[in-house]
Order: structure tokens, then sequence, then C-alpha cells
């Protein structure tokens, strides 16, 4: 018995044994080179694919073409290296290869366009070509996925999800807030297969109301305290992933079958948070709440299902704004992309908040390459160095623009 003891404490030590701990350097090390942009799109009036509304994620495919989810117009945009409208995929509805809510983008390796969309329950998959290929309902046991989809080398997707939000399968009382980084296959029916149980400190509420013979499913979230730690994820080129969701900065490397192999760790103090963070952090509630950003109503099984965001009262606003939580301390790392070549841009969080931090560019392997400064933690990044950033003027008009970064960056 003594010796099947000591055989299981070996056998359950053995994973945590095989965690490579990597201590990245304090001292950041500046990189040198300069942004040049290449072509911009976005205006407040013209034509319909220079009107973006909530256009809130882009990628690249492997010849340099963007796409952008322009969600609150229910369609993604194609452009060429170049600039030039290439085409549209989709459109608002409820027909074949038409989207209500599109929250998730991203392109397959074989050239085909995801696109999931929360109202519809479904992954939508274009072709190369732009043609609706098919759809992969997304099945309720899986869980409901966040906004963001990557694509992963077997040819499925990447998702975070969260369980117990679609109706009939609600969370036991009392059990653990958890999320699974899962791995979704599109072929047939579609599956789904956990990577890692991920923890969650976000509330969040769902009703079913049924009335006039519709049936309407209302989500709300209720998102973790302010600066606490946020869960940013992204795949790398062999399958596996990068990931961090904790308040300290560690970034978690986990290989093709969900196995963490290395934390890559850098000793960036943890401060307290103050007044002053508190107040920069209500502004921005106001503001982004003010411009609509982000905001997604939900509504399933009559006509019409789906659709804006209601306008929302300046007393609804502050209402928001007083049910605000704040940790006591504030996190340590706000954003993370994956490069196609499996670089890590870690975007640190700012001493005042609301800025854009610093960004520590690392490779998968433990290697800090150096930091950049004064520039914004871009939405994707091409293999050839091309970077999409979502901005927004003095007036609101919502911009796509494109840069090419230096060599070394990427």
């Amino acid at each position: 018995m003594k010796r099947f003891t000591i055989a299981l404490a070996l056998m359950l030590a053995a994973p945590a044994a095989a965690q490579q701990v990597v201590r990245l350097p304090a001292q950041d090390r500046l990189l040198g080179g300069r942004i040049t942009t290449v072509f911009g799109v976005g205006t407040a009036e013209g034509r319909s694919w220079e009107m973006l509304s909530n256009a809130e994620a882009a990628v690249f495919d492997r010849a340099d073409n963007l796409y952008v989810l322009d969600r609150g117009n229910a369609r993604v945009l194609v452009f060429d290296r170049a600039g030039r409208f290439v085409r549209q995929l989709g459109k608002k509805g409820g027909g074949p290869g038409e989207l209500e809510v599109p929250v998730g983008l991203t392109v397959l390796g074989d050239g085909s366009v995801a696109v999931l969309d929360l109202a519809h329950q479904n992954v939508t998959l274009f072709g190369a070509d732009g043609r609706f290929r098919r759809t992969v309902a997304w099945q309720p046991q899986w869980g409901m996925p966040e906004r963001e989809i990557a694509a992963e080398p077997r040819g499925g997707v990447v998702a975070m999800l969260r369980p117990g939000l679609f109706p009939g399968t609600r969370r036991p009382p009392g059990a653990a807030q958890t999320r699974t980084l899962s791995r979704v296959s599109l072929a047939g029916a579609g599956a789904a297969e956990t990577l890692i149980p991920v923890p969650d400190n976000a509330v969040t509420e769902s009703r079913v109301e049924n009335g006039g013979g519709e049936r309407r499913v209302n989500f709300r979230m209720m998102g973790p305290p302010e600066f606490a730690p946020v869960t940013r994820w992204g795949v790398l080129p062999g399958g596996g992933v990068a990931l961090t969701h904790t308040q300290l900065y560690t970034v978690k490397v986990l290989d093709a079958r969900g196995r963490v192999v290395r934390l890559l760790q850098r000793p960036v103090p943890v401060r307290r948070a103050t007044e002053r963070d508190r107040e920069r952090a209500r502004r921005q509630v106001r503001e982004r709440m003010q411009s609509g950003r982000g905001m997604i109503v939900i509504t399933r099984g009559g006509p019409g299902g789906g659709g804006a965001p209601p306008p929302i009262s300046r007393e609804q606003i502050e209402q928001r704004v007083r049910e605000l939580r704040f940790a006591d301390t504030v996190r340590t790392i706000q954003g993370m992309i994956v490069t196609p070549s499996g670089r890590l841009w870690v975007e640190r969080t700012p001493a005042a908040i609301g800025d854009d931090g610093p960004i520590d560019i690392l490779t998968p392997e433990g290697r800090y390459l150096g930091t950049l400064r004064g520039t914004p933690l871009p939405a994707a990044v091409s293999a050839t160095g091309r970077a999409a950033y979502f901005l927004r003027d003095e007036n609101e008009v919502e911009r796509v623009v494109v840069r090419q970064l230096p060599a070394g960056w990427y």
C-alpha cells in the first residue's frame, strides 16, 4: 500500500514538475523602428462599406487581405492589401449566409471564413471566394461562447466557453464559476473538446420571457470588478495556446493537447488602486455606454430575433456607474495578441487607467525581445507585419487603420 501511495503521488506531481518557469528580465529594453500607415477605411458619410458600426474584430489572410467584422451592420467587409474594397460577406437576416449578432471572426487554414453569431447560435462558413458554404449549430451543452474565436491548425476554432447560460443548461446552485478554453471542430455537426478550465469571476444572468407568441432570451453580463484580471489568449502556430488570466504578470503556454508546458513570468509589481484610478474607470464606462460600444442585445425565437441595443438614458448610465465594483489592486496585464509567427504581444496596464500600456514582445519559448511604448495594441497582425487598429475620432467616427510594422517586431 505504501508503494502505491508513493507512486500515485509521483504521478500527480509529474505535470506540475514538467512546467518550465521562465523568469523574464525586470528592466525594459525599448525597441526602435518606425510604424508607417498603409491605408485606412471608415467615414461618417460615404458608400455603404465605408460606414462602420461597432466594428470589433479583424483578421488577415495569408495574402494580407483584411477581414473586418462590422457587427452593428451584421456583415464582414473584405479589403485587399492595397485597401481596395473586395466584397461583403453576409447581411442582416435569418436566412442562409445571413447574420444577426456576429461577434467572432477568423480565417481558417484553407482560406474559408468562420463567423460566430450569438443570436443565431451558430458558426457561418464562407468560402475563400466569399460564397456561403454552410452553418454549424452551436450546441448548448458546449457553453455560451465569448466573442473571440481563433483558427487552429486542424481546421476548427478555439473559443472560451461559459457553461450554464443557454436555456435548459443552467449552472447548478453553488457550482464554481468556471469557463473552459476549448477546441471546437467544425466538421459535420461539430464537437467541443476542453483544453483547460479558466476561473471566472464575472456574474452572468439569463432570463427567458414568453409573450405574444414570442420567446425571448435575455443575457445580462456583470463583468468582473474593475482592475481585476482579464483573460487574454491566442493560438500558437503548432496548435498550442498562450493564455493569461491572473493579477500577476504570468503567461501560460499550452501545447496542442492543452497541457501547460511553460510559465512566462515578469517581476512587474502589483499596485493598489487609487481613487484617481476608480474615477478614470467610471469615466471610461460612461463614455463607452454613451457611444453604445460593446453592447449586445440577443433575442431568439420570434420575428426580428436579435437587434440593436435600445437607447440608454442618462439615469441608466449613472446607475451602472454606481454599481461598479473595484478590485483592491490593479492587474498587471490588460491585453495580449499572438502573431502568425507565434510572437506574443503583451500589453501591460499603464499607470494612468485608460491610456495605452507598454507592450512587451516575447516568444513562446520565453525570449524577451523588447518593449514598445507610445503605440496601442493592434487588433490583428499579418505574417508580413501588417497591423490593424480600431480607432475613433473626436466625433466617434469609426476607422480601421492598417500600418506596417518594422522588421523584427512580428
